[in-house]
């Protein structure tokens, strides 16, 4: 079994969403019931869901300044998993209504980013 190397193992996700509960309430339908922090524990992946602290309020409309990040370690999942998993969360969130970036070193490996 392959193993995930350091490029596939970690990916957030930045999500126009209102904020940190709403957008994992709407995850717990997903994933189920959220563990302790807005975290969430699909086998073989951390799901973090958190405040963007880098976020400057009344800047222009930029990915950088949503308000939410989605932060997601692969652990040891293999490289190709970790590539479909963060597609296919990222279709989630973009049919739930949600603008979506992803940032990470596979980040050329997932579906083009959705800014309008």
């Amino acid at each position: 079994m392959t193993v995930t190397t350091a490029a596939y193992r970690e990916c957030s996700l930045y999500v126009d969403a209102d904020d940190v509960d709403a957008l994992t309430a709407t995850m717990a339908s997903w994933f189920g019931p959220v563990q302790r922090f807005h975290r969430f524990a699909p086998a073989g992946f951390t799901i973090d869901v958190v405040k963007n602290g880098r976020r400057l309020p009344h800047q222009p409309d930029t990915f950088i300044d949503w308000s939410v990040i989605v932060e997601i370690d692969a652990g040891a999942t293999p490289d190709a998993e970790a590539v479909r998993f963060v597609t296919e969360l990222m279709g989630l969130l973009r049919s739930a209504g949600r603008r979506v970036v992803a940032v990470c070193d596979f980040e050329d490996e997932l579906p083009q980013t959705d800014l309008d």
